[in-house]
C-alpha cells in the first residue's frame, strides 16, 4: 500500500488558545517524538472527511509560537502518489490540486481555521513542505536519474529514499507497512520547523535593524529586541534533530539530509551571525541611551549645586534674621530645586521603563 502526506508550519503567536480541546499524541507519532518535546505540545486531532479523503492533525507548540499541520491523504489520492512526489513543487505553489480540485493550501488553511479560528491566518507566515510519500514498488527511472534529489537508504534496508527541498519519496519494492509513512512525516515536520523558525527569526532581525532608533527614548525598540533575543534562545535547540526526534535512526537520517531539506550550513551560520549582531547592536543602543541619560542627570545635579551655592552666598539659609527679599529668594530657589529634582525623577523613571 502507498501513503501520502504533507506538512506545514504556521506562526500563530504565544497566546492563541486552540478552539478545540487537546488530545493525547497518537501512539504512532509519539514514539518518534522526543520525550522532552511531548510535554510542550498540544495535539489537536483531526476528523477524516469522506468528501475530501484527507485527515489533518495539528501540533501546537506555544513555546515556539508555531502550529504544525500534518495532512494525510485518503485512498482516493494514492493512485497519483508518484505524480504528487515528482510534482511536489507545483503542489506547494498551488498549481495542482492535492485532493481532487482542492489545493494543498486550502486543505491546510481549513485545518488551521478549524483549530484556531480564521483570524490566525491573517498575515501569518507559513512554511510548507510538499509531498511525503511511501510508495509500493521500485523508483521509476526519471526519479533515480534526477541529480537534484538527495538519495538515502531510509529507515529500512529495502527503502529507497529520495529527498529534495520540498519532498520526500520513499520507494518500498517489498511493500510498505501501514504505519511506514509516520516517521517520514515526523522527519518532514523537523525539516519544516527548522526552516520556519530560522526564516522568521532572520526576518525579525532584519525588520528590527531597518527600524530607526530614537536613542533618547529607545525603550520600545529595546523591548522588541529583547523579545527577539528571547525567541532565539528558546528556538535554537529546536533547530537540531536531537531536540525533536526521539528515534536515533531517524535522527541520523535528519542530520544527513538537513542541508538538503532544511538549512544549509551557510544558512545556519548566517542566522547565528544575525542574532549575535543583534545582541551587539542592543548593547550599543543601551550604552548610548545610558550615556545620554547620565548627561541629563549630571546637568540636573549641577543645577541643584548652583542653587545651593547661591543660597549660601546670600546667607538665605539664616532664616531667623532673613529679609523679605531673602524669603523671596529662598522660595524661588526651592521652586527651582523642586522642578530640577522632579525632572530627575521623571528622567530616571522613563529610563527604567
Amino acid at each position: 500500500m502507498s501513503a501520502v502526506g504533507f506538512v506545514q508550519v504556521c506562526s500563530v503567536g504565544r497566546d492563541v488558545p486552540p478552539l478545540q480541546g487537546g488530545s493525547p499524541i497518537p501512539p504512532a507519532f509519539e514514539r518518534w517524538i522526543d520525550a522532552r518535546v511531548r510535554g510542550t505540545i498540544t495535539w489537536i486531532a483531526g476528523d477524516r472527511s469522506s468528501e475530501d479523503q484527507v485527515v489533518c492533525e495539528v501540533m501546537f507548540e506555544p513555546r515556539l509560537e508555531i502550529a504544525t499541520v500534518i495532512a494525510v491523504l485518503g485512498d482516493g489520492a494514492l493512485d497519483d502518489a508518484v505524480g504528487l512526489f515528482e510534482g511536489s513543487f507545483d503542489v506547494v505553489l498551488g498549481h495542482r490540486g492535492a485532493v481532487g480540485a482542492r489545493t494543498l493550501r486550502s486543505i491546510l488553511d481549513s485545518a488551521l481555521a478549524d483549530a484556531f479560528g480564521p483570524g490566525v491566518l491573517s498575515g501569518a507566515s507559513r512554511t510548507t513542505f510538499g509531498t511525503v510519500a511511501v510508495i509500493d514498488g521500485a523508483p521509476p527511472p526519471e526519479v533515480t536519474a534526477n541529480d537534484l534529489l538527495e538519495r538515502h537508504a531510509g529507515l529500512r534496508r529495502d527503502h529507497a529514499m529520495f529527498v529534495s527541498r520540498n519532498s520526500i519519496g520513499v520507494f518500498a519494492p517489498n511493500g510498505a507497512d501501514p504505519g511506514s509513512l509516520v516517521p517520514y512525516l515526523v522527519l518532514a515536520a523537523h525539516f519544516t520547523r527548522t526552516r520556519h523558525v530560522a526564516t522568521t527569526l532572520s526576518a525579525s532581525v532584519r525588520e528590527l535593524a531597518a527600524t530607526p532608533v530614537d536613542v533618547r527614548h529607545p525603550d520600545t525598540w529595546l523591548e522588541e529586541a529583547g523579545r527577539i533575543e528571547r525567541r532565539g534562545l528558546e528556538a535554537r535547540p529546536s533547530l537540531y534533530a536531537t531536540h525533536f526526534i526521539g528515534d536515533p535512526r531517524l535522527v541520523r537520517i535528519a542530520d544527513d539530509l538537513n542541508a538538503a531539506a532544511a538549512l544549509s550550513p551557510e544558512e545556519r551560520h548566517q542566522m547565528n551571525e544575525q542574532l549575535t549582531a543583534l545582541s551587539r547592536y542592543v548593547t550599543t543602543v543601551g550604552a548610548t541611551a545610558s550615556n545620554i541619560q547620565q548627561r541629563r542627570l549630571n546637568m540636573v545635579g549641577f543645577f541643584v549645586g548652583v542653587i545651593a551655592v547661591v543660597l549660601t552666598g546670600i546667607d538665605a539659609l539664616y532664616l531667623p534674621g532673613a529679609t523679605r527679599w531673602q524669603w523671596v529668594a529662598v522660595a524661588l530657589a526651592w521652586v527651582l530645586t523642586a522642578a530640577a529634582l522632579g525632572s530627575a525623577v521623571v528622567l530616571t523613571r522613563d529610563r527604567r521603563r
